[in-house]
């Protein structure tokens, strides 16, 4: 017992020289900082959606542009088979909020365009461009398919509390 231990003692002896020498070394342990540009360039992958019969994945994908000063969200689809990516979505939409209709022929997500308010779209899996479905003043917070795919279910602001958060955050 007493061996195994001076064994051990040993080679946690000799182990530590090396991880000091070699962390002084240049280039061994150095760590890059990470530069705006860097952050800027980082693309956020959210809300993975699998699809009713589990073929495809419809998620987001979050980009910042550092020289126009926003950002945008788009869809993106690929097989569970894997494969390239495909975006579902042109630039200048910001999406959210994705969900697959019930019968699966359709994505349907919230998106604003060109900084208008929130609405929902559907995506026609078969072919087609997204098509706004609802037009609603406020905007669209969130909202939920009916079982059978006929209606949706829309949860809105208030535009009375929309006006109260107006006056408030606009400038004097």
């Amino acid at each position: 017992m007493k061996s195994i231990r001076i064994s051990v003692f040993r080679r946690v002896l000799l182990v530590i020289p090396i991880y000091f020498y070699l962390s002084t070394q240049p280039g061994v342990t150095q760590q890059s900082t990470l530069s705006v540009d860097d952050q800027f360039a980082i693309h956020a992958v959210a809300n993975p959606k699998i699809s009713h019969d589990e073929k495809w994945v419809a998620y987001t994908v979050r980009t910042t542009s550092l020289e126009l000063e926003e950002s945008e969200t788009r869809l993106w689809m690929i097989s569970t088979n894997g494969g390239d990516p495909i975006p579902m979505t042109s630039k200048g939409y910001s999406v959210s909020n994705i969900e697959w209709s019930p019968n699966g022929h359709h994505l349907s997500f919230t998106a604003t365009k060109n900084s208008e308010k929130s609405q929902v779209w559907t995506l026609d899996l078969r072919g087609g461009e997204a098509q706004q479905i609802t037009s609603v003043d406020q905007g669209v917070q969130s909202y939920t398919w009916s079982p059978d795919g006929s209606k949706l279910l829309l949860t809105l602001q208030d535009l009375e509390e929309e006006s109260e958060e107006e006056k408030s955050t606009a400038e004097p």
